[in-house]
Parts: structure tokens; sequence; C-alpha cells
């Protein structure tokens, strides 16, 4: 994610990105994303954002039908579902 918001920040805003941290109950995960986007920011990071698109490409499926039964679940809430 870091990654697709610097590249939009090169297109719209001379590179320039704010970024917030917001806090989280367990502090080794924070501390493993920071880090994370820390190296993105540095363009440090050793991930390749063509493979990290084709290994979620092949999610969609999966991704969708919990989409799907989350939605059925909310209809009863919300009616614009």
């Amino acid at each position: 994610m870091t990654q697709i918001l610097m590249e939009i920040a090169d297109e719209m805003a001379q590179g320039r990105v704010a970024l917030t941290l917001e806090g989280g109950y367990d502090v080794s995960g924070q501390s493993r994303s920071v880090k994370a986007v820390l190296k993105e920011l540095a363009r440090a990071s050793q991930i390749n954002k063509e493979d990290f698109l084709e290994k979620e490409k092949a999610s969609y499926s999966r991704i969708e039908q919990l989409v799907l039964q989350i939605k059925e679940i909310q209809k009863r809430y919300w009616k614009s579902l």
C-alpha cells in the first residue's frame, strides 16, 4: 500500500506524502508494520509489487466469497446492501 501511495504522491504532489500512526493492541505487529512502511519510504524494500499483485489476484475468488458472506450478514442493518 505504501508503494501505491508513493506512486500517487509522485504523480500528484511532487512526491510529498504524509502518514499517521494509529495505536494498536499488538505492539509487535505494529512494530513490524511501521518498519515495513519505513523501508518502503526509504525505497529499501525487498517486496516486488508485481509479484505481490499476482498473489493477490490468486486470492480474489476467496476474498469475494468472504465479502459476499459479510454483506449477507449485514443486510438487515444496512438497507443499501
